[in-house]
């Protein structure tokens, strides 16, 4: 069975895959990527019920905060200051 992707070493001869990485190594690679694949779609299933709860928390969060520093505007200059306020 050849491999399409073969990769030159010092020598200068081209060496496949297989003479890199060991099968064993391969396998273990795959059974990795495969099991992070399932954690990261497992992951989104339980997430996925929540997300609009948490878009419209965003929402109302932004919009309470540019209404309260509308209605309240902050004084920095008055609490930083060692002057008594007049």
């Amino acid at each position: 069975m050849a491999t399409a992707c073969q990769l030159p070493d010092e020598s200068g001869s081209l060496k496949n895959l297989r003479q890199y990485w060991p099968g064993d190594d391969i396998i273990q690679l795959a059974v990795r990527l495969g099991l992070l694949a399932l954690l990261v779609y497992w992951t989104f299933l339980l997430i996925r019920p929540f997300v609009p709860i948490l878009a419209w928390s965003i929402v109302l969060a932004v919009a309470l905060l540019l209404g309260t520093n509308y209605l309240y505007p902050r004084k920095t200059n008055q609490i930083l200051s060692a002057s008594p306020a007049r």
